[in-house]
């Protein structure tokens, strides 16, 4: 019995503790994009151990998002002002079943990055001063749709800051709208990567 007991005071004092940590919610509710509802076919889908993470990183100096798999480029960089943030979902560097690439585009003028699945939108950001990410290998590949297990990763911009923002977290969304300028851009969703637990790697080489 006083195991029994010392277990429903822990179990009720890791409730307060979450709850108190847990950040009050605003009065104002934003609701999520539009995603596609989880497809479920008879396809074949891309193998989860193949997934790396997608690393993301952020410039203070140029306020810009970079993303991408490369290792040793994030390593080379690192020293160079990026500051390493977390990891945007798993991707793939080869092409698997049911994929789709994701274009990396890059304007030196805005110092900015940009990644679309929408070749519309790949060509429209080249007549915009952008041009193809040709530094960063290797290419990368995600699900067009909601299916196979994969999460939206969300597209936000900054108008003022001319920066493009990719999270998968609904809370860091909300976030950035609330408190630091952002807005949807126009495709809310840019695709869909794995969670991250979907795979063995969490690090996968970095310098830390």
């Amino acid at each position: 019995m006083k195991y029994l007991a010392n277990l429903m005071l822990f179990s009720v004092w890791v409730s307060l503790t979450s709850a108190l940590s847990r950040p009050r919610a605003r009065q104002e509710v934003l609701s999520l994009p539009k995603s596609a509802p989880e497809i479920h076919t008879t396809e074949t889908c891309g193998n989860p151990a193949h997934g790396v993470p997608f690393y993301r990183t952020y410039h203070s100096a140029f306020i810009d998002h970079w993303y991408t798999p490369d290792v040793q480029r994030i390593n080379e960089f690192l020293p160079q002002g990026f500051a390493l943030e977390g990891i945007a979902g798993l991707v793939f560097v080869t092409e698997e079943p049911g994929t789709t690439q994701l274009y990396r585009l890059y304007s030196s003028a805005a110092k900015d990055n940009y990644y679309t699945t929408s070749a519309a939108e790949r060509d429209a950001a080249l007549k915009n001063g952008y041009a193809p990410d040709d530094v960063s290998f290797p290419l990368t590949w995600i699900y067009p749709n909601r299916t196979c297990g994969s999460i939206p990763l969300f597209h936000l911009y900054n108008r003022l800051k001319k920066d493009n923002f990719y999270t998968i977290s609904d809370s860091e969304r909300v976030e950035f709208i609330s408190n630091r300028g952002y807005a949807d851009a126009s495709s809310a969703v840019a695709g869909y990567v794995l969670p991250v637990g979907a795979s063995r790697c969490s690090t996968c080489g970095l310098h830390t």
